[in-house]
């Protein structure tokens, strides 16, 4: 039986071995529980590092791990590299980017979602979630954070960031299952290997050629001051008027 990979040469062999071949075919296409998703882990080497404490019953946990960029209101960019336990300041208003800690080499047969610690959610955070992640990436996650709240938050760092799901796609089972059957005419869209391991930097160049990315509530706040500023001055204008007899 295959145990744990523990170095990196390890993880990247198995997930070139299990790419395209599913080890375990009998495991069928659903929302994988913590049993499934470590199995999967130990011989596919999907997920690196690995840590057993980390499962939930359907998820995995993942902590803060890699660069951390953000823009002030003045468009500078501040990035600096985070891992768990570092202190992590997020200002008022703001969005940032963070990645989490392990690299995925994830199967064509495998996706995964992720979504934010819940308990961040109710003190008024928001994460950037809901695209699928295909089957085949390889690479850090990047996600953008937001703090709706109107004062810094001080997030902890030696807390989960994310909880993970993994699903496993009906690619495998068409392999196992179905094998001379003339109506399948689908043909499998891999994923791009130009794709794969993008830095931070490749990400934002994409999303705005490298633009500073800000939220828009400090601006549309500071309009909303200027006009009613505007407002008040012109009343005591008049005020003013009528009282010398304009």
């Amino acid at each position: 039986m295959l145990i744990y990979p523990t170095t990196q040469l390890e993880f990247e062999e198995r997930a070139k071995k299990f790419e395209e071949h599913d080890p375990f075919p009998s495991i069928a296409p659903a929302l994988l529980s913590s049993a499934e998703i470590s199995d999967y882990i130990r011989v596919t080497g999907m997920l690196e590092p690995f840590d057993e404490n980390c499962l939930k019953s359907a998820s995995y946990e993942a902590f803060v791990g890699g660069e951390f960029t953000l823009w002030d209101e003045h468009g500078k960019k501040t990035s600096v590299i985070l891992k768990k336990g570092d202190p992590c300041k997020l200002p008022p208003n703001s969005i940032s980017f963070v990645q989490v800690e392990p690299v995925f080499r994830l199967p064509n047969y495998i996706a995964l979602r992720f979504n934010l610690r819940i308990t961040l959610v109710h003190r008024g955070l928001l994460l950037g979630t809901g695209p699928l992640v295909d089957p085949g990436f390889h690479g850090k996650l990047w996600v953008p954070l937001h703090n709706l709240t109107n004062e810094d938050y001080d997030l902890d760092t030696t807390k989960a960031l994310i909880w993970i799901e993994f699903t496993k796609t009906s690619l495998a089972s068409n392999k196992t299952i179905l094998k001379d059957d003339d109506e399948r005419v689908g043909k499998f869209k891999g994923f791009d290997p130009k794709k794969r391991h993008l830095t931070p930097a490749d990400y934002l160049y994409k999303a705005n050629l490298g633009n500073p990315i800000r939220s828009s509530i400090p601006d549309a706040m500071a309009g909303l001051f200027n006009a009613v500023s505007t407002v008040f001055e012109f009343h005591d204008m008049r005020g003013c008027d009528r009282a010398i007899g304009r």
